[in-house]
């Protein structure tokens, strides 16, 4: 079983700072290709911004990216995820949170970022290892000792 710490491990952590406009953090994220990111204040994570924030909270309401700060329009209730808690706890936060992104968090310190489908490629990994065990295991000959 995969601990989050080992998920992240040896990953860029990105992450966009609470006062930024909705333009920067767009553009930030657009060039580190990533659908969301957890929001900074100094060292402590104070939300998370995605793609659907920007799509309902600033472009369907109407609102300018280049003057609308993302701590106006992050998601503020966030659900967090520690370096020990398992892969599958991590998929239960996100599923009770309806969120599809995680903020790995130590002590207040923003660790990693998460995301759903990071935790169901492990999920994969994991099914696919163990179907190998078994069809080598199936297919094995067993051999014979003569006496």
């Amino acid at each position: 079983m995969n601990r989050l710490h080992s998920i992240i491990g040896g990953r860029e952590v990105f992450a966009i700072n609470h006062n930024w406009t909705v333009l920067e953090a767009a553009r930030y994220m657009a060039d580190k290709r990533v659908g969301a990111a957890a929001v900074l204040n100094g060292e402590r994570v104070v939300g998370v911004f995605s793609e659907r924030d920007l799509m309902t909270r600033v472009v369907a309401a109407g609102l300018s990216p280049g003057y609308t700060l993302v701590s106006e329009v992050m998601t503020r209730d966030i659900v967090v995820g520690y370096p020990n808690d398992t892969e599958e706890e991590g998929i239960r936060k996100m599923q009770q949170a309806k969120c599809r992104h995680l903020p790995v968090i130590q002590d207040g310190v923003l660790l990693g970022f998460i995301s759903m489908r990071d935790l169901m490629q492990v999920e994969i990994e994991e099914r696919d290892h163990e179907i190998k065990l078994m069809n080598e295991y199936l297919h094995s000959t067993p051999t014979l000792v003569w006496q």
